[in-house]
Formats: structure tokens, sequence, C-alpha cells
């Protein structure tokens, strides 16, 4: 994940936090799917994905671009957060 998008994932959080003092999150399983054109076209995520967190970077991920390929694919990782 590239350092934009990982920062984008922390204003998540911190945004969060502003709403939800008392959010307890420390990371979250995401799996994106990516289409052949390079976009993002489903998240699902491992907890919160109705929280406001979620909302958020359900959103930025799916504005990230990857390079096209000849089929899409599917990958997982891990999001970490803490404050800032």
């Amino acid at each position: 994940m590239s350092q934009r998008n990982s920062s984008g994932l922390q204003r998540c959080y911190e945004q969060a936090l502003k709403k939800d003092i008392f959010l307890e999150v420390k990371s979250i399983k995401v799996t994106i799917s990516i289409d052949n054109s390079g976009a993002v076209n489903n998240v699902t995520m491992s907890s919160h994905a109705e929280h406001v967190l979620g909302q958020c970077m359900s959103t930025r991920i799916r504005n990230w671009r990857f390079r096209p390929s000849p089929r899409g694919l599917d990958a997982k990782f891990t999001v970490a957060f803490g404050k800032s």
C-alpha cells in the first residue's frame, strides 16, 4: 500500500475518533477485488464496515487505481491504526 493510500486511511481513523472518542480498533483486515482495468470494484472488511470508519475507508479504497492487467484479482491486507 502506498504512503498516500495509507495516510488517507489514517485520516479516516482520526476523523472517526473525533466522532466516537471511545472507538477502539487496532487493525482491520481488508479484502479488495480489482477488475482488469485496475479499478477497485469490491471492498470487504473484517470489522467496522458499517461504522463511520469503515464507510470512510471503503470510499477511499474504491478510489484507488492499479495498473490494468489481463485479468482482475483479489488482494488482502491489514490496516493497523494508531493515534498520531
